[in-house]
């Protein structure tokens, strides 16, 4: 039975700035009535509570650091050699340690101090746990050594996909539950589909390694449709200005508000993944359908069906070819689109499903 005196530790070693933000908000909101002490940097500091001002903070501001070698060292070594400095005032104060992310180097250094037995999040490093050992890289096999260490040792796994489940080959203390969202994300004005044209878009990080973002070129539309990229670019996406593709892009990384600008008046989104990709990770840009009340045209992947699996508003195909066959067949009347359901499917509160498995995680 959960001990309703347990204090916690809620550490994330690994997100940069902004990055992740999300997640951490929605971790932020489920541990709101409990002891907590955090470490966060100064970006995520700010999405906490008043009565949540307990953050310790990082040595460096990161929100102040430019320079990309810095960076890595902050994040790979300066953060960890803070958090090994307040141990003992995690031990004194007996607080269970809940890691909301972790790097490779940071997984296998932990797993010398599994004394902690600590509640881990897995994010995209979880992929080396269903590649052959010969594929992985240096870190990749770090990250490999390390989960194993601490899995034996006692610590908690979460993953934050319900498919992976079925993928993973290692056995242990392993949780999985929806890639979770904010209460703040919850909309009270349903979104009607104007579809004249139907425009879509994809958008983020337009990369063609792990999202396939150059098949946009192989969908054959018609006139009724307007194709978008919206984002910022990937060195190894063709950004085509000749093609019927229109393009909003940013150099940087772009606030909210200007996102959310750019695809006010864009109907649906489009996810490319094919079938071999994010097998042990979430495809957490899928959320950005629920939030923003988007339709979904996507190749079939076990991460965006999973993660939508409640979602109402998803078309999926086998191919670029049958997609652009959907697509072009669709009729958006009389389509209304709310989030309401995100209460129920992806906040971390009482009434979800998965608000159990996280508490039984943390314990």
């Amino acid at each position: 039975m959960k001990d309703k005196s347990m204090k916690y530790f809620v550490v994330d070693l690994y997100a940069h700035g902004a990055e992740h933000s999300l997640f951490i908000e929605a971790f932020i909101d489920f541990f709101n009535k409990k002891d907590c002490v955090f470490l966060l940097n100064d970006v995520h500091e700010k999405l906490l509570k008043d009565e949540q001002r307990n953050n310790i903070g990082f040595l460096l501001k990161e929100s102040k650091i430019k320079n990309k070698s810095l960076r890595l060292i902050n994040r790979e070594i300066i953060k960890l050699f803070w958090f090994t400095l307040l141990i003992p005032y995690i031990l004194v104060t007996r607080r269970k340690v809940c890691l909301l992310g972790a790097s490779n180097l940071q997984v296998f250094f932990l797993s010398f101090l599994s004394f902690l037995k600590p509640s881990i999040v897995m994010h995209g490093q979880a992929e080396a746990l269903s590649t052959n050992a010969e594929r992985l890289s240096k870190a990749s096999k770090l990250f490999r050594y390390g989960f194993k260490k601490l899995s034996k040792a006692g610590a908690k796994f979460l993953f934050l996909s319900k498919h992976i489940e079925k993928n993973i080959i290692y056995l242990g203390d392993n949780y999985f539950i929806k890639h979770p969202l904010p209460a703040s994300k919850k909309l009270s004005v349903p979104r009607e589909v104007q579809g004249h044209p139907l425009k879509l878009a994809m958008v983020g990080l337009l990369r063609d390694d792990k999202k396939n973002c150059n098949l946009i070129y192989e969908l054959s539309l018609n006139n009724d449709t307007e194709l978008w990229a919206i984002g910022r670019a990937h060195n190894d996406f063709i950004v085509d200005y000749h093609s019927n593709v229109k393009f909003k892009l940013w150099n940087a990384v772009y606030t909210d508000e200007e996102f959310e600008r750019e695809i006010a008046n864009i109907d649906g989104f489009i996810y490319l993944f094919d079938k071999s990709q994010y097998k042990m990770t979430a495809s957490a840009t899928a959320l950005d359908a629920i939030i923003h009340q988007k339709l979904v045209f996507t190749l079939k992947n076990e991460a965006v069906e999973s993660l939508l699996e409640s979602y109402p508003h998803v078309i999926t195909a086998d191919n670029t070819e049958e997609l652009s066959l959907l697509i072009n067949s669709f009729e958006a009347k009389n389509i209304v689109i709310d989030n309401e359901k995100l209460q129920k499917n992806y906040i971390l509160s009482e009434g979800n499903i998965d608000t159990k498995i996280v508490e039984e995680w943390i314990e």
